[in-house]
């Protein structure tokens, strides 16, 4: 029997492809942070399950806000700032970071 180049290769990637599945570890899920500024203000919230949260504003730790899913706090207009929320779940965490802009408008 005679197999055509068109589905060996087919087959060969398949093949790879669930090796790649099958090899890929076990991720949490990580919901979403999300950040809005206005009136010289930023808050932040994430969503999805947590066991621990923790909080970091401009690269400094936040230890007050710990376990907390929603922060704010006073910013310069025109200045960006990061914020990063490290999630535990199931004892794995996860890590999402965001950058805004501050802003002086009212809000929406």
């Amino acid at each position: 029997m005679r197999v055509s180049p068109i589905a060996l290769a087919a087959a060969t990637v398949a093949a790879f492809g669930a090796t790649l599945v099958a090899a890929a570890p076990a991720q949490a899920s990580t919901g979403i942070l999300d950040c809005e500024s206005w009136s010289s203000t930023i808050w932040c919230s994430v969503s999805g399950p947590a066991t621990t949260v923790k909080w970091t504003v401009n690269g400094n730790y936040a230890p007050a806000y710990d376990n907390k899913y929603s922060i704010s706090f006073s910013c310069l207009r025109g200045y960006s700032n990061t914020v990063k929320a490290v999630k535990t779940y199931n004892g794995v965490p996860s890590t999402e970071t965001r950058s805004i802009v501050c802003s002086a408008l009212p809000p929406r």
